[in-house]
């Protein structure tokens, strides 16, 4: 019998991964509108230490005195060995998130652009694959375990986006950005409950359908 007593030492999140789509409409020469949808994919790093214990039972025979004289009787043994455990894994989380923007241009040359960007994502859904499941109810423990669960949050961004006409129609644009977290994800049983905070490259090709 095993018995594992653990607390959460540390997490980190490692350079993540985005897919969007969006369409634009222009307002004015000077001002579009966007809405799109966005692939998320985060990767969380985390180390849980604690104290394991192991008993191990084994069954030996043991002289004792009888009504008859000494007789081999069997008897059961327990074996207790105690240690520290560190467990390290990695949690991946999947988040869709529509991003709703306008974009104010400042430069607007033949060949290349400049503008402003700012707007929000609306994050409609979330779910992930954890080696590590954390339950209120028990104790921590390394359990491989599959979740999902559905959610709506709110993040903000702001960037400068960079574009290089190719053509009349094909526009090949980089868009540096800050993407600020409004409040925790919350996704149920996971140890992903905290504000996450992102600044980002987009890079990516724009086509003009009129």
């Amino acid at each position: 019998m095993s018995i594992f007593s653990a607390k959460l030492v540390s997490t980190s999140i490692d350079p993540s991964v985005a897919f969007s789509i969006s369409a634009r409409r222009e307002l004015s020469k000077k001002l579009t509108v966007g809405l799109g949808l966005q692939y998320l994919l985060l990767k969380e790093n985390i180390t849980v230490s604690g104290k394991e214990t192991n008993t191990a039972y084994s069954v030996v025979q043991r002289l004792v005195n009888g009504s008859t004289g000494p007789e081999l009787i069997n008897d059961t043994v327990a074996t207790v060995t105690e240690g520290t455990r560190n467990i390290n894994a990695v949690n991946s989380y999947h988040l869709y998130s529509i991003p709703v923007f306008i974009q104010y241009h400042f430069v607007q040359k033949r060949s290349w652009s400049l503008a402003a960007v700012g707007g929000m994502y609306i994050n409609i859904s979330s779910s992930y694959q954890n080696e590590i499941n954390r339950d209120a109810a028990a104790m921590l423990t390394a359990i491989p375990a599959a979740a999902s669960k559905k959610t709506i949050g709110l993040d903000i961004f702001a960037g400068l986006r960079f574009g290089k006409s190719i053509g009349n129609k094909i526009e090949f644009f980089a868009l540096p950005s800050m993407r600020w977290n409004l409040g925790k994800y919350n996704i149920k049983n996971s140890l992903l409950n905290k504000t996450i905070n992102q600044a980002g490259l987009s890079i990516g090709i724009s086509y003009k359908v009129n």
